[in-house]
């Protein structure tokens, strides 16, 4: 599955400027997801979330901006043994972060 990280903050504030609850700016799995402007905590959230719904398998396209702000270090140690995370650049701004389950 891959997402749009972010288009999805964008849909989160949009969608907060409306709701107070219930976000729906993305997979059903993500309506209980609260963006966090530590993109590590947030991203890490999406994780938790994903993997409570089954989802093995995520793909998360992020800027370099984002990318830069990312502690690969502190992520690393908050994934549970068999996941994995990684990045892959796609375009000159453009990343994709895909974090797996059971390797």
């Amino acid at each position: 599955m891959r997402i749009s990280y972010k288009d999805l903050v964008e849909d989160y504030y949009q969608n907060l400027n409306t709701n107070l609850r219930n976000f729906r700016g993305g997979p059903g799995f993500l309506e209980s997801w609260v963006h966090d402007e530590n993109h590590n905590r947030s991203i890490l959230g999406m994780i938790d979330l994903a993997i409570e719904s089954g989802v093995s398998d995520l793909q998360l396209v992020v800027d370099k901006a984002v990318l830069n702000e990312l502690d690969w270090n502190f992520l690393k140690t908050e994934l549970k043994s068999g996941e994995t995370l990684t990045s892959e650049q796609v375009g000159p701004d453009e990343f994709i972060l895909t974090f797996k389950v059971g390797l």
